[in-house]
């Protein structure tokens, strides 16, 4: 009987990890992860309470051993569904995420060799669907992933062969490049009348916002250009959205 428990517990010692794992993770797989992390959550409350029980009220043997089995049976086909599902998205989102970190490893390399030849014509564009997470409720996954890849698809198509373009989940996309200000001020309008304009045959009206930053102002470390470029975009996002906003200190 005990051993039935103690194996239960160390079962509810992995499931806690596993709990604490998901909630430290930046990402959240677009939601999936919530129902894994809620039954981790609740087979290491069962657990603390059937050997609390256990200890302090040993009752029938028999008939607790029942109860483990049935609550064992039930709650593993669920967990090991719940696992699937959540493992499915994470995999699917960090596929974004790690064209995000090959994307910083190029362009930082591509900045140090810009900053030595006192190039100052480099900038930093972010383009983001505007309401990403309302749009993926109402058109679903399938639908959501269409419409991300439709605006990959024009900023692609819209900025030159040797801009450095990386995407970052769920609806992020972020492009180096080096031209003017007055040629990348109308390559910014570009990207948003088109992905409008592909948008004609949703159900659903579509718009992002882009933000840029150059190293005029914000120097040549990627990681600060991507957070200027990345608030110009919430900035624009904010301010209605389907419009650009240049980043400034």
């Amino acid at each position: 009987m005990w051993a039935l428990r103690l194996s239960f517990a160390a079962t509810a010692v992995f499931a806690a990890l596993t709990f604490v794992e998901l909630l430290r993770r930046p990402e959240r797989a677009g939601g999936a992860s919530m129902p894994l992390a809620a039954f981790s959550l609740l087979v290491a409350a069962i657990a603390a309470v059937s050997i609390a029980t256990g200890l302090a009220a040993p009752g029938d043997p028999a008939e607790s051993l029942e109860f483990l089995r049935t609550v064992n049976s039930l709650g593993m086909l669920a967990y090991i569904v719940c696992a699937l599902v959540t493992l499915l998205f994470i995999a699917r989102e960090n596929t974004g995420a790690g064209s995000g970190s090959r994307f910083e490893v190029v362009a930082t390399d591509r900045l140090t060799r810009a900053q030595r030849a006192g190039e100052r014509s480099w900038a930093l564009v972010y383009a983001q669907i505007d309401d990403a997470d309302d749009l993926r409720t109402v058109t679903g996954d399938a639908g959501f992933a269409s419409i991300v890849e439709r605006l990959r698809s024009d900023v692609v198509e819209i900025f030159p062969t040797e801009a450095d373009i990386g995407w970052f989940a769920p609806a992020g996309v972020a492009v180096l490049v080096t031209q003017p200000s007055t040629v990348l001020r109308e390559r910014v309008r570009s990207p948003l009348r088109a992905f409008a304009t592909s948008g004609a045959g949703v159900r659903v009206g579509t718009s992002a916002s882009v933000g840029w930053a150059g190293v005029a102002e914000f120097g040549y470390d990627v990681e600060t250009l991507l957070a200027a470029a990345r608030g110009a975009a919430e900035r624009a996002a904010e301010a209605g959205g389907d419009r650009w906003e240049r980043a400034v200190l």
